[in-house]
């Protein structure tokens, strides 16, 4: 958890959540960036930050690569095992599904279940 510097904190900032949520940021769809993007400042709001303080503290922390989560990359290979040989199984929805998946360092829950139906059709 991080706390704000310099300022009486009403909460605090829960730095795995909001990595997560800013992962979206990246989403090829408008409303998916959008809503990411007011949830992350909801989240900052709350725990009495601001962006130009959260960006502040990460330009001061530098390039710190071991203080970040492990990258979750294990659903690429997944992805691209299926779009290699299950791809003529798939709809043009679940093509696309799967290479806007490309795009993420993790997975939302509705993501991943969405993937894994995939999968198991793919197995069937």
């Amino acid at each position: 958890m991080l706390r704000a510097p310099g300022r009486k904190v009403h909460g605090r900032l829960d730095a795995r959540r909001l990595a997560l949520v800013a992962d979206r940021f990246q989403s090829s769809f408008d409303g998916e960036r959008l809503a990411a993007f007011d949830a992350a400042g909801r989240m900052l709001a709350a725990a009495g930050w601001s962006w130009r303080e959260l960006i502040d503290r990460a330009v001061e922390a530098g390039n710190d690569d071991d203080a970040g989560e492990p990258v979750e990359a294990h659903h690429h290979q997944a992805v691209a095992e299926l779009l290699r040989h299950a791809g003529e199984l798939l709809t043009p929805w679940e093509h696309g599904f799967l290479r806007g998946l490309q795009g993420f360092r993790t997975l939302s829950e509705k993501q991943r279940d969405t993937l894994a139906e995939i999968q198991r059709k793919a197995d069937a």
